[in-house]
């Protein structure tokens, strides 16, 4: 028995076995959909991601946000517009706002780009990261998210049934601003515990605040699926004016169409009004409804000056 535990004790110790990664395989996404908001710390589902991100924090609900983005870019059904990644973002369960956004394309079946590696060394250690590989037709692409959680939420339901409590854990600091699908507001600081009935079908929209800045904003949807059609993702940014009217119009055509309403319908009055109102920025309404012999009580101007 001696001699046995002699020589097992000079036994040299087993060197772990690394499986080496193999490019051309398929990548391996994680669900670009979930049925919660909530941080969910994880080990990414494809081994070229694992051996890419060494010991960075890797989270499920970034990554399938990641993931969601790099479907519709190798398959061009979308871009990297605010509201496409704010809408990934919330489709993949992440309530959180968006650090950083990229996208580096290698050949198909080819190692991992240096830029990623250089992109992780850059991420600071209190950042979450959502890092995927797509495979499209000609290419390899990866999508790398980054995300600054400033306060742990619960987990909160994508989707309630009609007349469920709609709960709010006290957070003390934190600010709370709360629209229901009629765009009524609810507002006030979680000090203590908050909650309303939703009894409204539709989207309910959350938002929390600090003295910092946005902690997180995130819809509910209340009797109803989560929509997975994106409506306001608008392609490239417009070169022109004219090209920015036309984008507009057809975005809102396309919000309409999806409510069942008829597309907006161009008053040839109220168009050529639009000129001298840009000119005159201070006008009122009401004189722009005397100008085109609209009641005033009929006519609203509204303006758009940010990306």
């Amino acid at each position: 028995m001696i001699a046995v535990a002699l020589a097992l004790l000079g036994c040299p110790k087993s060197t772990p076995i690394i499986n080496p990664v193999d490019w051309e395989e398929m990548p391996r996404l994680p669900s670009p959909t979930a049925g919660s908001y909530a941080q969910v710390p994880g080990v990414p589902p494809d081994p070229g991601v694992r051996a890419v991100l060494g010991g960075h924090p890797w989270d499920a609900s970034l990554g399938g946000a990641a993931a969601g983005i790099a479907l519709d870019l190798v398959y061009r059904r979308g871009g990297l517009t605010a509201p496409e990644i704010r809408e990934a973002a919330w489709r993949a369960g992440w309530p959180y706002p968006i650090r950083s956004v990229h996208t580096v394309g290698a050949a198909i079946g080819a190692p991992a780009p240096q830029a990623i590696r250089a992109l992780l060394s850059t991420v600071p250690s209190e950042a979450r990261i959502g890092l995927v590989r797509a495979r499209g037709d000609q290419q390899d692409l990866w999508v790398m998210l980054t995300s600054v959680p400033r306060i742990e939420l619960e987990v909160y339901p994508r989707q309630l049934p009609t007349g469920a409590r709609l709960k709010l854990n006290q957070a003390p600091g934190v600010a709370f601003a709360v629209s229901d699908p009629h765009g009524e507001l609810y507002e006030g600081h979680l000090e203590v515990e908050w909650s309303v009935a939703a009894n409204v079908v539709g989207e309910w929209l959350i938002e929390l605040r600090d003295e910092q800045g946005l902690l997180a904003r995130f819809p509910i949807y209340v009797g109803m699926l989560p929509p997975e059609l994106s409506l306001l993702g608008a392609g490239e940014p417009p070169l022109n004016e004219p090209y920015a009217a036309e984008q507009a119009h057809e975005i809102l055509s396309r919000v309409r169409d999806a409510y069942g309403l008829r597309p907006p319908q161009v008053d040839s009055l109220l168009q050529t009004a639009v000129p001298w109102a840009q000119l005159n920025p201070n006008v009122l309404s009401t004189t722009i409804a005397s100008r085109v012999g609209v009641e005033p009580a009929d006519l609203w101007r509204f303006e758009c000056t940010d990306a």
